[in-house]
């Protein structure tokens, strides 16, 4: 009885499985079929300042000058980034085409969904449920194409999970050390709310609070490395604006409160 359950169950996760691969697939095939040639212009800045750097300066020069120009450049999506403006700019060198970025906005979103089924414990035969998820967006399914990365704002946030909800990095400070600054770092190369990502480490620090010390001193270090560098020695003005002239009315007793509540 229990081979026969066994059996049914893998059957379903492989008819979900395909099923959400159909779904996933026809999807974007008719996003890409039916804009063809034509995409926004703004799709194109980023990889066309990695292809300047790329072909103007040195490797190494070329990531610095990202790397600083990504914390004072004042447009809240990635114009300086290693992900979606250097690496289209090589590929871009190597074989010229257009569509260098897409391709890496793609990435970024399908390692979103392994790090979330990752930290979620999702085996591998059941990933149709986020295909199929992923399939019911029309919204996602159109930011994962698009050359304007909004959909890598997931990515540092999903990192930040799998840092701190995966129990074999609670034991290894130094592995969870080298992730957790790879995830504060990439909140610098993608889109711009990704930079909330210290909440992740904050949050658990509050609620997961078998760690480790060593592990959740580590955590502490990471949302204050991203908090200070964010908010302090490079705030951005886009951020800065939407804070003060929209969410104005989130007064510091307000939230005091409502933290007290929760």
């Amino acid at each position: 009885m229990g081979g026969d359950v066994a059996e049914r169950d893998r059957t379903v996760s492989l008819w979900l499985l395909g099923l959400g691969l159909l779904s996933v697939t026809a999807s974007l095939l008719t996003r890409v079929i039916y804009r063809g040639q034509y995409v926004p212009g703004w799709d194109l800045i980023a990889p066309t300042q990695g292809h300047f750097l790329a072909s103007t300066l040195p490797a190494w020069d070329a990531i610095r000058e990202s790397w600083y120009q990504n914390r004072h450049y004042w447009l809240p999506f990635p114009a300086f980034s290693v992900p979606f403006s250097l690496i289209p700019g090589y590929l871009g060198r190597l074989w010229p085409w257009a569509y260098w970025v897409h391709v890496c906005t793609l990435a970024s979103f399908i390692g979103t969904l392994v790090l979330i089924a990752s930290v979620a414990g999702l085996p591998m035969r059941q990933f149709g449920i986020l295909l199929l998820a992923w399939g019911a967006s029309p919204m996602l399914l159109s930011h994962s194409v698009a050359g304007y990365p909004w959909a890598s704002g997931f990515v540092s946030h999903a990192l930040a999970l799998y840092v701190t909800m995966n129990r074999r990095l609670h034991t290894r400070w130094l592995a969870t050390a080298f992730l957790a600054l790879l995830a504060v770092e990439s909140s610098w190369h993608v889109y711009q709310p990704s930079r909330s990502v210290s909440l992740v480490f904050l949050a658990a620090l509050v609620f997961y609070r078998q760690a480790p010390v060593s592990t959740r001193l580590v955590w502490l270090c990471a949302a204050a490395i991203q908090v200070i560098e964010a908010a302090v020695i490079h705030p951005s003005p886009s951020s800065t604006t939407f804070f003060t002239e929209r969410l104005g009315f989130l007064t510091g007793p307000l939230i005091l409160r409502g933290v007290e509540r929760f």
